[in-house]
């Protein structure tokens, strides 16, 4: 009876400890020092390597602990980090969950544009990657993921995200403005590719709450399926594929606007083809659907 008493004791004082080592290394993760190093990791450089990848006076000695390292780390260098991997300061400061910014480009393809170019400016190297769901059932959001590439050291490339959402791809007015930047894109010498994605990796990724990272960038060709977004400014089929004619109305409005971005300069992606022919290849279905309406 007493040693019964006594296992279940250790037993109960075990899976206390085992909580409080769970709950400690939880708030060590989320604590300055553990998002500082969280942030670095992520990008594929490991806490030793912190001192002479950024710098600023950080020691061996400083990132030895997450306990040493909060001793030195000021508003001066989060900001510098925050900068150098284009995360919001807020977020490495742990006041919120919110890791990027939202960069909201529906209906002003102008302002991709003229984001686009400053970034280019840099003379960094820039991809990015239109994401979008594999499936319609449980929601039609998409995002562009554009990567800079900030440096290239021993370890290979290190790059910074930039998250372009808000995107709803079943939508045709959506759907236009989304291809206006792709196209934009191309013509500027920067390659969206594009991966169907299932909606749980939509959900975790597409609102800026999850760290993007080495891991993503390296497996992206084993992520979802394969596609290329540069085709809906050049083939009616594929810009039309997958619209929701029910809810949003569709195919008829889609072309129309497809046709005003195309008038504005934003849809001239291929030489050979030239814009002549996409805009008759466009005006060619359009006038199809009308007939077959009629």
């Amino acid at each position: 009876m007493i040693f019964g008493e006594i296992n279940s004791l250790m037993g109960l004082v075990e899976r206390i400890l085992r909580w409080f080592k769970r709950e400690n290394k939880q708030t060590s993760a989320d604590s300055v020092a553990g998002r500082f190093v969280r942030l670095f990791e992520a990008h594929g450089i490991h806490r030793n390597q912190i001192p002479r990848f950024f710098g600023h006076g950080i020691s061996l000695a400083d990132v030895k602990s997450d306990e040493a390292l909060v001793n030195v780390l000021n508003e001066d260098l989060l900001a510098k980090a925050a900068e150098l991997f284009s995360v919001r300061l807020e977020w490495l400061e742990g006041a919120s969950d919110q890791i990027y910014v939202n960069h909201d480009f529906y209906k002003k393809p102008g302002e991709f544009v003229l984001f686009l170019e400053r970034l280019l400016a840099s003379g960094n190297g820039i991809d990015g990657i239109l994401f979008t769901a594999e499936s319609t059932e449980h929601g039609h959001d998409a995002f562009i993921l554009l990567e800079e590439t900030i440096r290239v050291w021993d370890k290979g490339e290190t790059v910074r995200y930039y998250l372009c959402n808000n995107w709803v791809f079943e939508y045709w007015k959506a759907r236009a403005y989304l291809t206006a930047c792709v196209a934009a894109a191309w013509q500027r010498g920067v390659f969206i590719q594009g991966r169907e994605v299932s909606s749980d990796f939509l959900a975790k990724y597409g609102e800026g709450e999850a760290l993007f990272g080495e891991a993503l960038r390296l497996g992206v060709a084993t992520v979802g399926r394969l596609w290329h977004p540069e085709d809906m400014a050049l083939e009616p089929e594929a810009f039309l594929k997958g619209l929701d004619e029910k809810e949003f109305g569709g195919a008829h409005p889609g072309l129309l606007l497809w046709l005003d971005l195309q008038a504005e300069g934003y849809m001239a992606i291929d030489e050979l083809m030239g814009c002549a022919a996409q805009t008759h290849n466009f005006t060619k279905k359009l006038e199809l659907l009308k007939s077959t309406a009629d």
